[in-house]
């Protein structure tokens, strides 16, 4: 039974955060891409350079068996 689903990703500073974003909305079905809550959290990396996680959680058993 699926009850919720995550996806997560990693964004370098090299990266755009919008196309990052956008690319993982794209794999979802459009009628539930404004369902989805995005968490973002900032964080940095080894050398000090930024890193940006975002997480994108699907909280509706229907929608995430949906997704799944």
């Amino acid at each position: 039974m699926i009850s919720s689903l995550s996806v997560s990703t990693i964004t370098h500073a090299t990266e755009d955060l919008m196309k990052v974003n956008a690319a993982i909305l794209n794999i979802l079905p459009k009628g539930l891409r404004t369902s989805i809550t995005v968490n973002q959290t900032n964080a940095k990396g080894h050398h000090g350079n930024p890193i940006i996680l975002l997480n994108f959680e699907i909280s509706n058993p229907e929608s995430a068996k949906e997704v799944f």
